[in-house]
């Protein structure tokens, strides 16, 4: 098995609505752990659920 980072956790930071407001624009914090030492990461990821393409983000 390589000395990769796996996914042990993801939960939602936020949710706002988009600036036309037909979807919305969600912030997540994901905690990953390494297969080689005991350590742990987080970092962040922003997921836009609009259906409008044209719409800008925030």
């Amino acid at each position: 098995m390589g000395h990769g980072w796996k996914v042990i956790g993801r939960s939602q930071v936020s949710k706002q609505p988009c600036k036309c407001e037909q979807g919305f624009i969600i912030d997540y914090e994901i905690e990953q752990e390494s297969d080689w030492s005991a350590t742990n990461r987080i970092s962040y990821d922003t997921e836009v659920q609009c259906p409008n393409k044209n719409c800008p983000s925030k």
